[in-house]
């Protein structure tokens, strides 16, 4: 699998992913296929490792940016559950 090629499936299909810490989060979990669940758990460590090499080239967003984007794409922390595969 390719990690930066399954990040950026995601995030066309409308997905924020974040690294915290040793965990993975997508937001809205319901873009998650069953496929992508299971690569998830299986490439776990690969997409960890590319999503910390991205966001090592992206400048800082300016504070409250995440949440503008999310309103504006009508996803909102209440409105969509953050998905936790288990390890």
């Amino acid at each position: 699998m390719n990690a930066p090629a399954f990040i950026a499936d995601l995030q066309s299909r409308g997905a924020l992913l974040e690294a915290d810490g040793e965990k993975l989060r997508v937001t809205p979990a319901t873009v998650l296929t069953d496929a992508d669940r299971n690569a998830w758990r299986e490439h776990k460590a690969a997409i960890l490792a590319a999503l910390e090499s991205t966001s090592r080239n992206v400048p800082d967003e300016p504070e409250g940016e995440r949440e503008r984007l999310a309103h504006e794409r009508g996803h909102t922390r209440n409105g969509y559950p953050l998905c936790y595969p288990p390890d």
